[in-house]
């Protein structure tokens, strides 16, 4: 079976989409009877430089012949790649959307990504798979709720994970410095706490230039919260090892794969409610709040009980080394690829 995993970006910016596509694409090198690749399509470089990367992405399809495509996220250069590939083609497509098909943010978005929805992205779904990374992202789609449940990958290196013995208390926010992650709320909250209060807020990730002054701005007077800029590697592994909770506020995610590793580096998540992790809150594996994080949720996981703590670790880090490893993902992606092709009628237009 030959795959192309099609995104629209694999970089240090792509995010969750660009981990979970890389994690998979090594995955698949080790499956038996597989060949995948990886197609990354930007619109970075300019009008010249996309049509240029448009027609060298279609035809690489063309030479590849996928038996399967799937797209990782929408609202690209990568879904016009797919459109057009689909006119020329057959394959099967499977869609992982990343939440990106959240019925709030669709209807809270402009006409461009209507337009773009109702003459590209519908076209791409029509007799497509999707996989929904959660029931709670399937849930909150527009779209239609059928589909798979598959976890994504998040490969974990436990032998780079040494953990540190500060006791100071540390709260961590990492990922994209992003409006719709919150952050400037969570900073206005944390600053909230009585300075007396000891305790640290590292703010990991870049972003726009001008969203990611406005945070610095609103904690210069609080000298326990900390910027550190992006980071990877050992840098991010330090870092993470060094937090005891982990934040997250988004208004719409699918599955942060910074939630999951934040699991695997025993740091307690602290989940608003739109985010798709109620699967940690039912196995007591995350705190969860209400819209957003208040200051009174930072004060509560303060006065968690060690016993409480190391009880949320432990069934954190065991969901994550169990439900996301790649190996799984890869057995439940096949199996889905196997049902889709064992059913009556095709999946050709």
């Amino acid at each position: 079976m030959k795959i192309l995993l099609l995104t629209h970006s694999v970089d240090r910016h792509s995010g969750g989409v660009g981990a979970v596509v890389l994690a998979a694409e090594e995955a698949y090198e080790g499956s038996k009877n597989t060949t995948s690749q990886i197609l990354a399509v930007s619109s970075r470089g300019g009008l010249a430089c996309s049509i240029f990367d448009y027609i060298k992405a279609v035809y690489r399809i063309i030479i590849f012949r996928p038996d399967v495509i799937h797209m990782h996220g929408l609202w690209s250069m990568a879904s016009l790649v797919l459109f057009a590939s689909k006119k020329i083609l057959y394959f099967k497509t499977f869609i992982s959307a990343h939440g990106m098909l959240a019925e709030k943010a669709y209807n809270d978005s402009g006409l461009q990504k209507k337009l773009f929805w109702r003459f590209i992205e519908s076209k791409n779904f029509k007799n497509a798979v999707i996989i929904w990374s959660s029931d709670q992202e399937k849930s909150s789609s527009m779209y239609n709720k059928d589909g798979y449940l598959v976890y994504n990958p998040v490969y974990l290196n436990n032998e780079k994970i040494t953990f540190s013995d500060s006791f100071l208390p540390t709260f961590l926010y990492f990922g994209r410095l992003d409006p719709k992650k919150n952050i400037l709320s969570l900073i206005n909250e944390f600053v909230k706490l009585p300075n007396e209060i000891e305790c640290k807020f590292m703010i990991v990730g870049d972003g726009d230039e001008i969203y990611t002054k406005a945070l610095i701005d609103a904690a210069k007077d609080d000298k326990r919260i900390c910027f550190t800029g992006y980071l990877t590697g050992c840098a991010k592994s330090s870092i993470l090892s060094t937090a005891d909770f982990s934040l997250f506020n988004s208004e719409h995610e699918g599955l942060q794969i910074s939630l999951i590793e934040s699991c695997y580096y025993k740091c307690i998540p602290i989940i608003n409610n739109a985010t798709n992790a109620n699967f940690l809150v039912q196995n007591d594996a995350a705190i969860l709040t209400g819209k957003n994080i208040q200051v009174e949720d930072f004060k509560f996981a303060l006065e968690v009980s060690q016993s409480d703590r190391m009880r949320m670790i432990n069934n954190a880090y065991n969901i994550a080394k169990i439900m996301f490893s790649p190996k799984n993902y890869v057995e439940n992606i096949k199996n889905v690829f196997n049902e889709v092709g064992n059913q009556k009628e095709g999946m050709k237009e």
